[in-house]
């Protein structure tokens, strides 16, 4: 609309922003980008540390790097676009799937996109690098706590229906918010896996979740903890080996001997006499 007009664009957004409580994070953002090619270091400065303090993610800046060519290598833009990387504290409610959501959203504070403009933007030896990494973790270690304390002190809900309660970010449906952050923990979940074990099998023989995510969260787990998978369902886990055991695994919780790949999705049919046929869909 402003073809580059930058003086006219910032005058607009000031004349908005005098029609509003708070203004919305991206209209400072665009101010921001605005005084920075207008090379007004001041106001560049000011609605920089706003965007940032109403929100602003570092990766955001990371994309739109061109706009701040003459910015990167100062201290004091470093820092502010550090600042808002802190542990946000943990809400918990009485329901299983909000606290679920909650430890969703806390754990995707440190996005890996967050991680990687860290990584790409400080030394590090840097204080801002050390300091994302020692908040990461420690957000790390509060979602842990607090998800296996859920999981062991807790019957699952009922996550047949998942999909009603898609969670944000990436609208993960629960079970795979499950899987997730199992995989994250790979070694806690390894300690409590005898009881984690029967509450999914529980779980499963009183219809709460279906064959396919109990085989799904077991295969996951096994896959990534470096074990062999028992079901098959896990992204590309068709056997080349120990068929038959699979077979016989999957018919004891009732699963279908049929095999999925990622990401083309072909169908292999395991025959009786335990040979692969291919069916296209």
């Amino acid at each position: 609309m402003y073809l580059g007009n930058y003086d006219l664009a910032v005058a607009n957004y000031l004349i908005a922003f005098d029609f509003v409580d708070q203004p919305h994070t991206r209209d400072l953002y665009y101010t921001t980008k605005c005084y920075a090619q207008l090379q007004n270091d001041e106001k560049f400065y000011h609605y920089l540390d706003l965007s940032v303090k109403n929100g602003l993610k570092p990766h955001q800046i990371n994309i739109d790097s061109l706009w701040f060519t003459m910015y990167w290598s100062e201290s004091k833009f470093k820092s502010i676009i550090t600042q808002n990387i802190k542990v946000l504290p943990l809400k918990i409610d009485s329901s299983y799937l909000s606290q679920l959501q909650s430890l969703w959203l806390t754990f995707n504070q440190f996005s890996y996109s967050m991680e990687d403009s860290v990584k790409t933007h400080f030394d590090s030896t840097s204080i801002e690098y050390q300091s994302f990494f020692e908040a990461k973790n420690k957000n790390h270690k509060q979602v842990e706590t607090a998800f296996f304390d859920l999981i062991l002190n807790n019957e699952l809900p009922n996550l047949i229906e998942d999909n009603y309660a898609n969670f944000r970010p990436y609208n993960m449906k629960p079970s795979m918010v499950i899987i997730r952050l199992f995989c994250m923990y790979l070694k806690t979940y390894s300690i409590h896996f005898n009881t984690i074990k029967n509450k999914l099998f529980n779980a499963l023989n009183s219809g709460k979740i279906t064959p396919l995510q109990y085989a799904t969260i077991m295969d996951c787990c096994l896959k990534y903890s470096g074990g062999e998978v028992k079901y098959g369902v896990s992204i590309n886990s068709i056997p080349e080996k120990k068929i038959n055991e699979h077979i016989e695994n999957r018919k004891k919780i009732g699963l279908s001997i049929y095999y999925a790949t990622a990401p083309s999705y072909s169908k292999y049919y395991l025959s009786e006499d335990i040979t692969y046929n291919f069916i296209s869909e």
